[in-house]
């Protein structure tokens, strides 16, 4: 979460040299490059199972490294660092609401009350906006955040049959049904010569720190302490973006703004807050023959 949290300020900087359709698809091939020798380090199993788990693992990764982040880059660039990720820290609200939906767990009053809170400081975050900031940004990053709280919920389903590891690499491949027609011409057009050493970090920390070894972090706190409770961490997103946000970008934080994170967190933290029993962890040995660890 920490890593995630600078990711805002990393894309920022970034679009001063690709844009977000390049971005998306070199930060894929980043991403698989290391997954790969990871995988083989760890001895996963990279040949893909039955058709009727092969489906759902790359259509998890169409909407992890496509769709979602379609809407998360291309709203990034319509508002500041610290907003986009106020508004994306929702998703852990989105994330009990499809709880609910695929009846992993009953929805609780607790949810519906936390989820009203966090409109209030989603409202405040929104009402005091910076003036680079704009109505599109602000709806395609509430929309990128109903759908990673949709894909946190399919990933701990899947987990059923899948270490993290695998899981991760196996569903990459099927972002690029949206990254190849959205990224690929931006991204062979892309001067990388143009590149500073600080550009070159920002990069790689989305790719590989944020990247690989994020999402594999995530996935893997996903499948021992389930999606609720993983998304509870995302709390610290907000935190490290605005503080970052300010100190590299040099970008304000207003009273109210600071105050909207707050009710944000709390909104968020009263709707996790009393924890029931849901989809069950599985041991190794419980595990589907797709996954041979």
């Amino acid at each position: 979460m920490l890593a995630w949290g600078f990711n805002f300020v990393a894309v920022k900087s970034l679009y001063a040299v690709m844009s977000p359709a390049a971005l998306s698809l070199s930060r894929w091939v980043v991403m698989y490059l290391a997954l790969i020798p990871m995988c083989l380090v760890a001895r996963v199993d990279l040949r893909y199972p039955p058709l009727r788990l092969a489906v759902p693992v790359l259509f998890l990764g169409s909407l992890t490294m496509g769709v979602y982040m379609f809407f998360w880059l291309e709203g990034a660039k319509l508002v500041t660092p610290g907003e986009s990720s106020i508004l994306i820290s929702t998703s852990a609200i989105w994330a009990l609401f499809f709880e609910a939906a695929f009846r992993l767990k009953k929805l609780r009053w607790q949810s519906v009350v936390g989820g009203a809170i966090s409109s209030v400081g989603v409202a405040l975050v929104v009402g005091q906006s910076a003036g680079t900031s704009t109505l599109a940004g602000v709806f395609m990053t509430l929309a990128a955040a109903v759908l990673w709280g949709l894909c946190v919920v399919i990933a701990r389903i899947l987990g059923q049959h899948f270490s993290p590891l695998q899981l991760l690499t196996l569903s990459l491949p099927g972002a690029l049904v949206v990254l190849i027609p959205y990224g690929l011409q931006p991204a062979l057009a892309v001067d990388w010569s143009k590149f500073s050493p600080v550009d070159w970090y920002y990069f790689f920390h989305l790719a590989l720190l944020a990247g690989a070894i994020g999402f594999y972090g995530f996935y893997k706190g996903v499948d021992q302490i389930g999606a609720g409770q993983a998304m509870r961490y995302q709390f610290f997103v907000p935190i490290v973006a605005v503080v970052s946000a300010f100190l590299v970008l040099g970008i304000p934080v207003s009273p109210l703004q600071a105050l909207g994170v707050l009710v944000v967190i709390a909104g968020v933290w009263f709707a996790a807050l009393f924890k029931v029993s849901g989809l069950p962890d599985l041991s190794p040995h419980q595990r589907s023959e797709a996954d041979p660890n």
